[in-house]
C-alpha cells in the first residue's frame, strides 16, 4: 500500500502527467471485453449524466482505438497502481488505453452532434 502511495504522489503532483486524448483501464485477462478488443480494436465507449436541474440524460460517445499496453510503458504502472489502492492488486490483469478518435454529445436534442 505505502509504495502505491509514493508511486502515485509524484504522478499525481501535475497535470503533464495526463495525456487528455485517451483513457485507460484495467480488465482481467480473461475478461469478454479483453477478447473482444483483441479482435477489433475499435470500439466506443458512452458516458451518461444526468443533469437534475434540467431533468435531462446527457449521453457522450467516445469513438476510440484500444491498444494493450507493455509493462514498460509509463502508464502501464500508474493505471496498475491506481487499481492496486483503490481495488487490490491483479497479477492477472491487462492494461488497455483507449485513444479517443472522435466524440458525439447523444442527447436527444443534438442529434449526434461532434465535439471532436
Amino acid at each position: 500500500f505505502q509504495a502505491g502511495l509514493e508511486y502515485l504522489q509524484d504522478h499525481y503532483d501535475s497535470p503533464d502527467h495526463f495525456d487528455p486524448s485517451c483513457f485507460t483501464t484495467l480488465l482481467k485477462l480473461d475478461h469478454p471485453a479483453v477478447q473482444a478488443i483483441a479482435a477489433a480494436p475499435r470500439c466506443s465507449l458512452l458516458f451518461y449524466q444526468f443533469n437534475p436541474r434540467q431533468r435531462e440524460i446527457r449521453c457522450l460517445q467516445f469513438n476510440c482505438h484500444a491498444v494493450f499496453l507493455e509493462v514498460n510503458e509509463d502508464a502501464y504502472s500508474n493505471v496498475l497502481w491506481h487499481n492496486a489502492l483503490f481495488h487490490g492488486m491483479d497479477e492477472e490483469a491487462m492494461v488497455i488505453k483507449f485513444i479517443i478518435n472522435e466524440i458525439y454529445d447523444n442527447r436527444p436534442d443534438t442529434a449526434g452532434r461532434r465535439i471532436l
